[in-house]
């Protein structure tokens, strides 16, 4: 049997996003596992021309989500005059190029996708709902378009099939790689070379210090401003609390030095940035009491999996797919909602002291992320759904 082209397009698996840790999980699995059905590359934004001997696939660059002015030689390189797959895993918004190529001006990319070569696949993030409950007009027209679709969790599944009127839709978790994130002890973890040499805090935090960690992006959507206000209310209350917060950029949409200033607790923090290994991750995970997971709705939420998975609690706040997979008494009610105007998109506000309660609850459990959102258990699922969609 013939090997059917199958390019991922996603963030690049050599940086730092959760689009790409996903996108680069999946080229592996599949170009080892699934190596007789699917000849596996990978169109990353962000990334470089790389047939690097560490990679199982081709690394092809792309440099813009607006036009992928680069994707035909990527798919001649891969693919020749063969049909395939174009297997996205991005927000819809972001790809009107690919699902209305006859708006395009004349070149190679127009030619290409209309030359009926390539299926459109898309795995679609969905981490809020808009009006209604349903996604807005411009993604829905995206989706409407795209070959075949598969949708993060139930949540995200349940608003696409209310967009489109269509049930049922496909969901399948990704998952994390169990053999990296796994429990480790607090107190090896603070003593391990990760918390001594990277962080440099020994000596700012004592073994009883109350550690709280934070891993996200600088983006509107993370809501950095209530991490500092959550370990603010903490040292009001009397309580040894200090945070560890990792993100890609110190200043962005918001500018963490100040907000650290203003709540008065720049003693207390710790900010690293970049592109930390995994291996390094999880001993960060391990080294707190609890993850706080940020984000005003979340797709799936990495940083909440891996932390359960590392057996360190996170909380969560009521709303999105994250809710799937987290402990039901760590989720926190909002206290209003608001609108978020970019996507028009539905988004919960929450007040720090309902996180502190759920902090103090959690902050001496012991916590397990399900098997089937670790690769060992999601991968029979996406084995199936792929051959299926091959035949």
């Amino acid at each position: 049997m013939s090997q059917t082209p199958f390019m991922i397009m996603s963030d690049s698996p050599l940086g730092t996003t959760g689009l790409g840790r996903i996108g680069g999980d999946l080229a592996r699995l599949i170009s080892t596992e699934l190596s007789d059905t699917f000849r596996v590359g990978y169109a990353g934004f962000g990334s470089v021309w790389s047939r690097s001997r560490h990679l199982p696939y081709p690394l092809y660059p792309l440099q813009s989500l607006d036009d992928a002015v680069q994707l035909p030689r990527a798919w001649d390189d891969l693919a020749g005059d063969d049909p395939g797959i174009l297997f996205t895993i991005i927000n819809p918004a972001w790809l009107r190029w690919l699902a209305f190529p006859e708006e395009l001006r004349d070149g190679e990319l127009k030619t290409l996708l209309l030359s009926g070569k390539i299926k459109k696949w898309a795995y679609i993030p969905v981490d809020a709902v808009g009006p209604n409950d349903k996604l807005i007009r411009g993604e829905k027209e995206i989706i409407e378009r795209m070959d075949r679709i598969l949708a993060y969790t139930k949540f995200g599944a349940d608003t696409i099939a209310r967009t489109l009127g269509e049930y049922p839709i496909d969901h399948l978790p990704h998952g994390i790689d169990s053999s990296i994130f796994h429990p480790r002890s607090c107190q090896e973890a603070r003593e391990a070379q990760f918390m001594k040499h990277i962080l440099k805090i020994k000596g700012r935090l004592s073994e009883h210090t109350l550690l709280l960690g934070v891993v996200a992006t600088n983006t509107p959507r993370k809501d950095w401003g209530l991490a500092f206000e959550i370990l603010a209310d903490l040292k009001e209350r009397g309580i040894d609390a200090g945070m560890w917060a990792h993100t890609d950029r110190e200043e962005g949409a918001w500018n963490l030095r100040a907000l650290s200033e203003a709540f008065n607790v720049k003693a207390e923090t710790v900010i690293t940035t970049g592109n930390l290994s995994h291996e390094d991750m999880a001993w960060g995970y391990a080294a707190c009491n609890v993850t706080l997971s940020i984000g005003s709705g979340e797709g799936w939420g990495f940083p909440g999996a891996e932390s359960l998975a590392c057996g360190v609690p996170t909380i969560h706040g009521n709303y999105a797919g994250q809710t799937e997979y987290m402990p039901f008494p760590f989720l926190v009610e909002p206290c209003a909602w608001r609108w978020d105007g970019l996507f028009c998109c539905r988004r919960p506000v929450f007040l720090a002291k309902d996180w502190a309660d759920k902090i103090l609850v959690a902050r001496e459990m012991y916590c397990e992320l399900n098997k089937r959102f670790t690769w060992e258990g999601a991968w029979p699922g996406w084995k199936k759904w792929l051959t299926e969609g091959s035949q």
